[in-house]
């Protein structure tokens, strides 16, 4: 047990990871806390914090239920823990961001000292050798729209995010078809809302009221919502300084019918463009890939909408892998239609500007490195995001890779970036759940 009034020696460092000393000091932490999450010694920690609402933070337990096609979190712990931290090496600039889970048991302790934040090894009692910083909720989290767009003035938060320090993010609606109808990808929480959490974004949670008639569900939501992400979009760029880059990111989860989420995100990408054109930004279209006229789609996507990437998230390589792993995915979308998909877009968008995420630790990793390879010599990128258990999910119960299969997974990407000349998703200020980019970067 830690004691917080004892002065933690620092420089002791951590043996926690020390047989990887040849891995960039932030990867190496970055990837610690990762593979392991971190514990709280007191669950008040941070939520008796005075100030806390200043930061970025997340309910540290949630429990995804599914009840008469509703998608909730049945969880009534109140615990907070930071959702993201920026992690600097000692006596340098060098920084990195990293998203933080709970995981009870963790041999990393993540702790305060009135308003310093720090991390220690269990274990040793020790500090671990990084300085810890909150990421702080920028001001556009406490605007809300305003009465005219929706009386009941919702947070802009609530339509449009931003990412780490320079990713906007959109999701089209909240929720899953494959969670509603209780058919899931093996690892994902989908991030379920409790019943007294009210948003402006659409809800699957409603589609049963609609008879699971996907037009008319759309179309109770479609005039307020396109008028409140227009208006948050605007109000972000506005008032926020989103750098040093600029990613854009256009998300969705998916319906019984892919096509419908096309045509959602077009209609909302339609919608910002009229604030400032997509094509400014580095920005991504990720959702599911289409199924119905392939090349058309892909087109309007890159020509018309401004995307300069898409991303077909696979999760898996390998047919037998991928109905095993996303049992909804095979059935509605379908494997073969899914690597036809990203094969079609790489004359349009251009090689290493398609892309496709995996979870690393869903399968052998030698079975995914030779899949990612096969994808780069058609010109499609891959990149990974560790996989940690979820409570409620089928694999809540299967362990997180260990620290080598992540470092040495992540060498052999950075092997076929460099050989296909593709570059990185995002970058390491908006790049949360892996350490691809502190490799990358030396």
């Amino acid at each position: 047990m830690v004691d917080r009034d004892q002065d933690i020696d620092r420089s002791k460092g951590l043996t926690l990871v020390d047989r990887y000393q040849g891995l960039p000091t932030l990867a190496k932490w970055k990837v610690a806390l990762l593979e392991y999450g971190v514990d709280l010694q007191d669950p008040n920690t941070f939520t008796d914090y005075e100030g806390i609402s200043q930061y970025k933070t997340k309910r540290a337990v949630k429990s995804p239920v599914v009840e008469k096609f509703q998608f909730k979190d049945s969880s009534d712990n109140n615990s907070l823990i930071p959702s993201e931290v920026i992690i600097t090496e000692e006596g340098t600039e060098k920084t990195s961001l990293v998203k933080l889970g709970y995981r009870k048991g963790s041999p990393i302790l993540i702790d305060r000292r009135g308003d310093e934040i720090f991390m220690v090894d269990k274990k040793t009692g020790n500090r671990i050798p990084v300085d810890i910083n909150l990421v702080k909720n920028r001001a556009y989290t406490s605007a809300t729209l305003p009465e005219s767009i929706n009386p009941d003035q919702p947070k802009l938060e609530d339509l449009v995010q931003v990412v780490g320090q320079d990713r906007i993010g959109v999701l089209a609606f909240s929720g899953c078809w494959y969670w509603t109808s209780n058919n899931p990808c093996k690892f994902c929480d989908s991030n379920p809302k409790r019943e007294d959490e009210l948003s402006a974004m659409p809800s699957l949670n409603t589609f049963a009221d609609s008879k699971f008639n996907e037009e008319d569900w759309w179309e109770q939501y479609k005039e307020d919502y396109l008028k409140g992400v227009k208006y948050a979009f605007k109000y972000v760029l506005d008032n926020e300084e989103v750098g040093p880059h600029r990613h854009f990111q256009l998300m969705a989860g998916n319906l019984i019918r892919t096509e419908r989420v096309w045509d959602i995100c077009g209609q909302i990408a339609e919608t910002l463009n009229q604030v400032e054109p997509l094509s400014d930004f580095d920005s991504y279209l990720n959702i599911s890939p289409p199924i119905r006229n392939v090349e058309e789609s892909l087109r309007r996507a890159k020509e018309q909408l401004g995307f300069r990437q898409v991303a077909f998230n696979m999760e898996v390589i390998g047919k037998a892998r991928f109905k095993e792993v996303c049992p909804g995915k095979y059935s509605t979308i379908g494997y073969d239609n899914s690597i036809n998909a990203l094969k079609a877009a790489v004359p349009i968008f251009g090689r290493g500007n398609v892309r496709s995420n995996f979870v690393l630790g869903a399968q052998p990793v030698e079975e995914l490195l030779d899949g990612v390879r096969e994808l780069a010599e058609q010109g499609i990128a891959s990149d990974y995001s560790v996989f940690v258990p979820k409570p409620g999910t089928p694999w809540a119960g299967r362990p997180s890779p260990d620290i080598k299969t992540i470092i040495d997974f992540t060498n052999e990407l950075v092997v076929i970036y460099k050989r296909q000349g593709f570059k990185g998703i995002y970058c390491g200020l908006s790049s949360r759940s892996n350490i691809f980019h502190e490799v990358l970067a030396g």
